[in-house]
């Protein structure tokens, strides 16, 4: 044990726009405010393998404490050209078993997140930048260490920074974005196995406040928003293991959680969607006790109350969701029963019939894995695990894979840097998939991932890789633009790359005109410049 129980480093800050402390996160940003170098949070490992947290403080300059995203901010200057940063960890309540290893981490990579993180969430805002909140992370001797910490994505710099934290560390929990921007979280667990306490994320402050306490504390649960504003919450598993049938409303305008109908069937792990006539769809997950809900499905509607619909042809838990469409929802892998093995299979909801079909199965099993819809029908799966019959991941999965709705099959897609599951993937508005965190092969994860599909006019050998999800003439199309002597790229039709247009006259690039051999007026294989083929002349 140190005489004092806290380290103090010097730091030269001569070239930095400015300093950033918040939540224990020490940034030095540039002078547009961009996150450059980064101490992530610093901790301890106690003799025990227990995690202690640390806490950091800067002496001899000045530093911007605000929790609000530090983008397109005017930097505090340090004022000077040296500080000392101190970390300690002596407080009322917590003593550490000597020997203890501090290792605050320092990194350029602020294209990572601030701490590794598994089983968090991450909710795009009405910016375009994207909110990542709590979540766990394995430590030494099979210890985990569940977070308080929020950060921010920017995609215009591709990097990240820390925001206000929360007051409960949790991981398992739900989040949803609210009408007035807000981000309410619910549910969750840490060393209590379920939590009450909601609390919702202000942009206006980067700051977290109480958001009521739920009748039920839970777990794995579903939320969406409703088309009237308000938020309803559902299943989950409890404080004693046991998995719900009730569900909550949260009102986003008094603040306050009260019951609602509750489902036919318990269900934890499951899905909860807004489907196009403002009717929410619970799919799936565990029933109770661990004993799965086979098949079953049922729908929330504008009277408040919950009825059947189709089942699912394969019970799944632990599956990736996507809407495709106002009316199709997409699932995808998961484990289909206790001790099963994990499912390759994918299923469609069609909405207005109210039932399932049977689609394309994945090329790989997965469990735990994203599926992030593109906004054009299609949707992109991405890591996942095999998990044996116990439910633990014998093998972390590193592809990526996009549904074509109008082939019903996948296509693969370029591997992932670093193979990953319980992570999060989120549609930006430019069009990119941002995946985050998760469980990899040795650890818990903080690196991200960029995935993009090509634009209209970008060259392409496959669909797969083409947002359109069209690739014609070797370019990345708008259309299918299969009539005849219709073409897609700037060589053919003298136009743009990737806009449907006539092929030039005197060629025909997909061979759509026969040559009749030269008789008087017959197709001489070669098109006419208009859309169709052009013939021989006549007598």
């Amino acid at each position: 044990r140190p005489a004092r129980e806290e380290v103090a480093y010097r730091i030269d800050v001569a070239s930095a726009g400015g300093l950033r402390l918040v939540s224990h996160v020490l940034e030095v940003v540039d002078a547009t405010g961009t996150p450059r170098v980064r101490m992530q949070a610093p901790y301890l490992i106690e003799r025990t393998g227990r995690v202690v947290a640390a806490r950091v403080n800067v002496e001899g300059c000045a530093f911007d404490a605000s929790p609000l995203p530090p983008w397109n901010r005017h930097p505090t200057p340090p004022g000077a050209t040296e500080c000392l940063v101190r970390i300690s960890w002596s407080r009322p309540g917590v003593r550490v078993d000597y020997p203890a290893v501090l290792d605050p981490t320092w990194t350029t990579a602020t294209s990572a997140m601030t701490v590794p993180r598994r089983a968090h969430t991450a909710t795009l805002l009405s910016d375009g930048r994207v909110l990542v909140v709590g979540g766990e992370r394995s430590a030494a001797g099979g210890a985990v260490t569940h977070h308080t910490s929020a950060e921010l994505f920017d995609p215009a710099t591709d990097t990240f920074a820390a925001t206000g934290s929360l007051s409960v560390a949790r991981s398992h929990h739900a989040a949803v974005r609210l009408g007035d921007g807000t981000v309410l979280i619910a549910g969750g667990s840490n060393a209590t196995p379920a939590l009450a306490p909601a609390e919702r994320w202000d942009p206006t402050t980067g700051q977290f406040t109480a958001a009521g306490t739920l009748g039920d504390a839970r777990r794995d649960a579903g939320l969406a928003v409703r088309p009237s504003g308000d938020a309803l919450v559902s299943g989950g598993t409890d404080v004693d293991g046991n998995t719900l049938r009730s569900t909550e409303f949260f009102d986003a305008t008094t603040g306050r959680w009260s019951r609602a109908q509750q489902m036919s069937s318990a269900r934890s792990e499951h899905a909860l969607v807004l489907l196009s006539l403002g009717q929410l769809l619970a799919v799936g997950g565990i029933s109770t006790k661990g004993v799965l809900d086979l098949t079953s499905c049922e729908e929330f509607g504008s009277a408040a109350t919950w009825s059947r619909t189709g089942s699912l042809n394969e019970a799944r838990h632990a599956f990736a969701t996507a809407i495709l469409s106002p009316t199709a929802v997409l699932v995808a892998g998961g484990q289909p029963a206790v001790g099963a093995s994990t499912s390759r299979t994918a299923e469609l909801y069609d909405s207005t019939t109210r039932t399932w079909s049977r689609t394309g199965s994945l090329a790989e099993s997965r469990a735990y894995a994203t599926l992030t819809p593109t906004g054009n029908g299609s949707a992109v799966a991405a890591g996942g695990a095999a998990l044996d019959a116990a439910g633990v991941a014998t093998s972390v999965r590193g592809t990526t894979e996009v549904f074509r709705p109008e082939s019903g099959e996948w296509a693969p897609l370029s591997d992932l840097a670093d193979p990953r599951y319980q992570h999060t993937g989120t549609l930006l508005l430019d069009g990119r998939v941002l995946l985050a965190g998760g469980e990899g092969e040795a650890a818990t994860l903080a690196t991200a991932e960029l995935l993009e599909l090509d634009d209209v006019g970008a060259a392409c050998t496959s669909l797969a890789t083409c947002k359109s999800g069209f690739c014609v003439d070797g370019v990345c199309c708008e259309s299918a633009c299969d009539s005849t002597c219709l073409a897609c790229s700037r060589a053919a039709t003298g136009g743009s790359d990737g806009t449907c247009a006539d092929v030039q006259a005197n060629l025909d690039p997909r061979g759509d005109c026969a040559d009749d051999g030269a008789p008087a007026c017959g197709l001489n294989g070669l098109c006419d410049g208009a859309g169709a083929c052009d013939r021989y002349a006549g007598p």
